[in-house]
């Protein structure tokens, strides 16, 4: 299954983790050397890739005082400085592969801007295309605490899922998610609450913002993309090739049989959710099983404040089960939830619609 898997997959996201690019500061060259000339390898053999990079922070926190742990505003100034130093070395090291580089900036702004992310996803499209390898880094120097995306684990995942990628590959420090009960990695994930969750510690690395809770964030949100994830350490020379020529590397997280893409993928993981509604059973079974709209007759609950085509998440019996665009206000829904179509006419004289949220318009997790 595995190697199915995984040589099948065409176009590959590799993410890069900052302990593998920086050390006391300074630039690990040798590392992007090994990449550059893995990614000639896979396009030799027809796969495109698209990179995730860290690194920029701890880059430039050579000019930091040492001993001092950065604020906010000084953390964006070093982002700013590494990020540049960063990418000149990714374009000077792949051009001596004969590799075109091209940088993305991204904040969660534009994630969550519907026009934003559908641009950004045909930029890369046409990257691609040209056959230039983008490089991808959170825009650290501009983000603001509140709104960042925060770690490129996630960010990672939701380039993978934007571009319909079929595999995302995390190149760590580490050998894999371990069980720390047997000390061993675990080879496979098929169920990530069952098999991983419990095995998963809180920490992160001195210069990075990821941990393995990150990365197995990251394996839900591609997991309901339909796309499969690999945890490898990268320090292992040729990672990448051995990986895709089928060795048993890391730990691979089975892809889900759901398929998000597009829109659907933008509502499920892009959007930012404003509010809940909450639902019957009955209602549950339409909009799950018989693929119907859901109507304002099935709501029983509204949490929070929402407006006319907001993103809410939609909840039965405690259990979230999707995302959706609503037609209905959080005023509205209050006044209409469990009410039939008939009488929400007569209220609203025909100016709503009669589905909250239209099936077109929903992405089930």
């Amino acid at each position: 299954m595995r190697e199915n898997i995984v040589s099948a997959a065409k176009r590959i996201i590799i993410k890069v983790g900052t302990s593998l690019l920086v050390k006391d500061s300074k630039l690990q060259t040798y590392f992007i050397t090994h990449l550059a000339q893995q990614i000639v390898q896979l396009r030799a053999r027809g796969k495109e890739c698209i990179v995730v990079t860290s690194g920029a922070v701890g880059l430039g926190a050579e000019l930091n005082h040492k001993g001092k742990t950065p604020n906010r505003t000084e953390q964006q100034a070093l982002a700013a400085i590494g990020q540049s130093r960063l990418m000149q070395a990714y374009d000077h090291i792949f051009a001596q592969n004969d590799l075109m580089t091209a940088q993305v900036l991204i904040t969660r702004d534009d994630i969550q801007s519907r026009h934003n992310y559908v641009a950004i996803a045909n930029t890369l499209k046409q990257l691609v295309n040209w056959h230039v390898v983008p490089i991808i880094n959170e825009n650290n120097a501009i983000s603001i605490e509140a709104t960042a995306i925060g770690d490129n684990d996630t960010l990672a995942a939701l380039i993978a899922s934007q571009a319909q990628a079929d595999l995302l590959v995390l190149l760590t420090c580490v050998d894999g998610l371990i069980d720390y009960r047997a000390n061993q990695v675990v080879e496979t994930v098929t169920n990530i609450e069952q098999q991983a969750a419990e095995l998963v510690r809180q920490e992160k690395t001195e210069l990075g913002t990821g941990g393995m809770a990150t990365k197995l964030q990251a394996a839900r949100i591609v997991n309901e993309s339909g796309i499969a994830m690999l945890i490898a350490n990268g320090q292992q020379p040729y990672v990448m090739t051995e990986l895709l020529q089928g060795a048993n590397i890391g730990t691979l997280f089975c892809p889900s049989k759901k398929n998000l893409y597009g829109k659907k993928s933008w509502i499920a993981f892009g959007a930012d959710c404003r509010g809940e509604v909450h639902i019957d059973h009955g209602a549950q079974v339409a909009v799950c099983e018989r693929g119907k709209s859901l109507l304002a007759s099935g709501v029983v609950q509204v949490v929070d404040h929402f407006s006319r085509g907001d993103t809410v998440a939609l909840f039965c019996q405690g259990q979230r089960i999707g995302r959706g665009i609503t037609h209905y206000s959080s005023t509205e829904l209050e006044q209409v939830k469990g009410c039939q179509v008939s009488y929400i006419d007569k209220l609203f004289t025909g100016k709503l619609p009669a589905e909250v949220i239209h099936r077109d318009n929903l992405a089930l997790l």
